[in-house]
């Protein structure tokens, strides 16, 4: 089972950062995302798998002023 923002899912065990966000229909350059409380490096978004007992945030960023 992995938390992402809070909601429990257990379809996306061993699949990447990366994915996720598809799944999200989020961008890449967009986002940040926590992984068990570590900033997670972009650049390796495509290479971290999730693994059970994950907690994952993504945090979106928004422009306006």
């Amino acid at each position: 089972m992995i938390t992402v923002n809070g909601k429990q899912t257990d379809n996306l065990v061993g699949r990447t950062i990366r994915a996720l966000l598809g799944e999200l229909s989020l961008e890449a350059t967009r986002v940040v995302v926590e992984r068990n409380g570590q900033i997670v490096a972009r650049d390796a978004y495509e290479t971290t798998p999730l693994v059970d007992q994950d907690e994952i945030e993504v945090i979106s960023f928004v422009g306006g002023g």
